[in-house]
């Protein structure tokens, strides 16, 4: 009897357990994001999963998102809410895990007698010595191409087609974190894309040592289906883009393909005067030179994004076919102590561009305190250039023909490892190597010459962040291995390699709400670029000629800055800037001839400049915006020359001024001035520009129709004086007939939809999934 009492309690006793296991694996979870309209997520929003009017589960929001745990099968309503947003109520039918992906809240408009209250976002902010460029939620959505949002970015300026930082170089541009190889990436994009651009210009030591200022975009994830555009500019010439973009999304594959014809017409005035003093060869010249070019070209892109699996493994494949065919004309009158002569220049021919881009990216979040990323990257580019030029003279006729091909190889492989030891105690440990291939084959009638340029880039990198209070510190290493060999033509073989540890520092106080200081330091260093390095001679006319100079060395940097921030309006910012081995452009006389000029590039062995900044940004009258920012940047640079040193210390300067009126809720007006003044090589040539804008947007169609007429004026100025080295002094002044235009943009954006979230792009994309 006891026997069977044990075996019945024993039977019982496992159909318990066996009915307890089935309840516990039928327990689920649900998870998500709760943002705004415009992509932006909102954290703490509280999270209600109801049954019949009772509460199941709740939570509140982070960054991350939620994570409702334990849920039986059933029909239930989730409430999520947030001070300031209406209520969203969402039915679900639970049988398994669901994730709801982001949970979009839009804003609660109160109408009190015609008086509606909303919500004021501020253009700039600060964060931990990095300046966040509001987007989406201000006038800066409604520019009629990325180009003249990049410009109104404190210090930002674009100079020979490159992005540039007041005093800092060149930029490098990321988008979510990832590293742009090619700027068809950034002019893909429409401003309405664009959620915050991010500007970094003391970088840690994750970023690549070449750079000492970083602009990270950070993109919406929305995606318009189809963009229709057109861009007319009105001077002396006529000049026009229009194009599309076409962007669908296919069983979780994403698919873009985008044509544009751009046509630009455009004549360019030069007058430059030389005068030497130099004993046993005195001279005066004069240059006066008028050049005309048209135009045309024929943009193609398509692409294509995938993802394997569940957020970890995203494909990616972008490809650029250009086709330009310009025409040149130029007359260039020259007259000397000696001689006068006329020199009538007619070029024309065809070039074409293409290139590949393809993107392998790997995310995995191991739990809430590790993650890992892997990139890899391959970028192809190859250009051909046929033409001929025709140059009469008062003495002879001459006919050149060039045949230019060049190819340009990248491969990149990026790691990158994220461990969170609490909430104030972070470290990212990482390694990137990269290989690039350039070669250049060029040919002047029956002369030809070859340059090919190697180099091998490895970097392992260790970046901790700590926060204790008020107080925020980031301490970085990274040490970078790299070797360069060229071989060309004309002088055989070079190699070189080398071997850096580059630390960096970085530490912020907050004190108030309204105060906030900033210490850092960094170590970059900067390679020669193709460009300074190949030995192949340009002929700028048959008194100037441009060569590289493949001997140069790297340049090292040590950048030590301070910076002040009151109530997100108010930014000071001081740096001095240490250099060895800086590079620098001179012209010197020939040594064959010395009334023809040789441009070259030296290494000064050391130098030094110092930097200071102010901005400010403010609304006026609750409406209406203002942004305001001046530099000046002083160089100390010692040059030497002959038995003596040049010492050089001439400034530079920097304003922008813009202004945004709200004239109703569809009609944006805004005035903007920018001056910028640059001693571009410290020793050889001042160049000073100005640039008058006004622009008048219209929105009639909320994010779908917009509408921009631009008047812009600008003028460049370029002196130099050698007086004191060279013995002469040259001045020169370019004047672009087309600098005074206006300029009429209509863009067109059809139904938008949500983008695949691809492969994490950095810790923050990485929490977020």
């Amino acid at each position: 009897m006891m026997n069977k009492i044990k075996h019945n309690l024993r039977f019982a006793l496992f159909i318990l357990l066996f009915f307890q296991g089935t309840i516990l694996f039928s327990q689920n979870t649900i998870k998500g994001i709760v943002c705004d309209t415009d992509g932006l997520v909102i954290p703490c929003a509280h999270v209600l999963l109801c049954l019949n009017d009772s509460i199941i589960a709740q939570s509140i929001s982070t960054e991350h998102g939620f994570l409702l745990e334990n849920i039986p099968e059933n029909s239930y309503i989730l409430n999520v809410s947030h001070v300031g947003y209406q209520i969203k109520k969402i039915s679900l039918d639970v049988k398994s895990n669901i994730d709801l992906d982001s949970i979009q809240l839009s804003l609660l408009t109160l109408e009190l007698d015609e008086v509606v209250i909303r919500t004021i976002h501020n253009v700039t902010t600060y964060k931990n010595n990095q300046l966040h460029i509001n987007v989406k939620q201000t006038y800066l959505s409604k520019l009629p191409d990325v180009q003249s949002l990049l410009s109104n970015i404190p210090g930002v300026f674009q100079t020979d087609n490159k992005l540039m930082y007041f005093g800092k170089g060149q930029v490098l541009l990321l988008i979510n974190g990832r590293e742009i190889k090619s700027t068809d990436e950034i002019n893909s994009l429409q401003p309405s894309q664009i959620k915050e651009i991010i500007v970094d210009h003391m970088p840690g030591a994750k970023y690549d040592s070449r750079y000492s200022s970083v602009l990270d975009i950070k993109t919406t994830s929305e995606k318009p289906a189809l963009t229709i555009y057109n861009t007319t500019t009105w001077a002396r010439h006529y000049s026009g883009k229009i194009g599309f973009n076409s962007q669908n999304k296919i069983n979780g594959t994403l698919i873009d393909f985008g044509y544009s014809f751009r046509r630009r017409k455009n004549t360019l005035y030069s007058k430059q005067i030389e005068e030497s003093y130099q004993t046993g060869n005195e001279f005066e010249r004069f240059f006066m030179d008028t050049t005309s070019s048209n135009r045309q070209s024929h943009d193609w892109n398509i692409g294509t994004q995938t993802k394997f699996k569940t957020s970890t493994l995203a494909l990616k494949y972008s490809g650029y076919y250009s086709l330009n065919k310009p025409v040149y004309s130029s007359f260039m009158q020259y007259t000397s102590n000696s001689c006068q002569e006329n020199f009538d220049i007619q070029r024309d021919g065809k070039y074409k561009e293409q290139q590949h881009l393809v993107t392998l990216d790997y995310s995995a979040e191991f739990d809430s305190n590790n993650n890992l990323r892997i990139t890899a990257d391959y970028l192809y580019q190859n250009s051909k250039d046929n033409s001929q030029a025709l140059e009469n003279s008062i003495e002879s006729e001459k006919q050149t023909y060039w045949d230019f091909q060049g190819k340009y190889n990248i491969y990149s492989l990026l790691t990158e490892y994220e461990h969170s030891f609490s909430k104030s105690i972070k470290l990212i440990t990482g390694m990137r190597y990269s290989h690039v291939y350039n070669m250049n084959d060029s040919k002047e009638n029956d002369i030809s010459s070859q340059y090919k340029f190697h180099e091998n880039r490895c970097a392992f990198y260790a970046e901790g962040s700590f926060r204790w209070q008020k107080i925020t510190m980031l301490l970085g290493l990274r040490s970078e291995w790299f070797s360069k060999e060229c071989s060309y033509t004309v002088q055989g073989k070079k190699d070189y390699k080398d071997l850096f540890f580059l630390p960096s520092l970085s530490i912020s106080y907050q004190p108030s709400e309204d105060l906030h200081f900033s210490l850092s330091g960094t170590n970059k260093v900067s390679l020669p670029s193709f460009g300074e390095l190949t030995p192949i001679v340009t002929y700028l006319n048959q008194y100037s000629y441009i060569i590289g100079n493949p001997l140069l060395k790297p340049t090292t940097k040590y950048d030590f800055g301070f910076d002040i921030t009151w109530k997100n309006k108010f930014n000071v910012k001081f740096e001095y800037n240490l250099l060895r081995n800086d590079r620098i452009s001179c012209s010197i006389p020939d040594e064959t001839n010395n009334q023809v000029l040789k441009y070259t590039y030296v290494n000064l062995k050391k130098s030094g400049q110092f930097l200071g900044m102010l901005t400010y940004s403010d609304y006026l009258f609750n409406r209406h915006t203002i942004n305001f920012s001046t530099g000046i940047l002083i160089p100390n640079a010692k040059i030497p020359y002959r038995d003596g040193t040049l010492y050089r210390s001439t400034p530079s300067y920097y304003a922008q001024i813009f202004t945004n009126w709200k004239l109703s809720k569809i009609i944006d007006f805004a005035v903007s001035y920018i001056f910028q003044s640059k001693s571009y090589d410290k020793a050889d040539t001042y160049s000073a520009t100005h640039n008058l804008g006004c622009n008048l947007s219209i929105v009639p169609i909320k994010n779908r129709l917009f509408i921009n007429l631009q008047v812009n004026d600008i003028l460049k100025k370029t002196t130099g004086n050698w007086e004191t080295n060279y013995g002469y002094i040259r001045t020169q002044q370019f004047n672009n007939a087309d600098s005074r235009n206006i300029t009429l943009s209509l863009r067109y954006v059809f139904n938008s939809f949500k983008s695949i979230k691809h492969g994490s792009s950095n810790s923050e994309e990485i929490d977020r999934l």
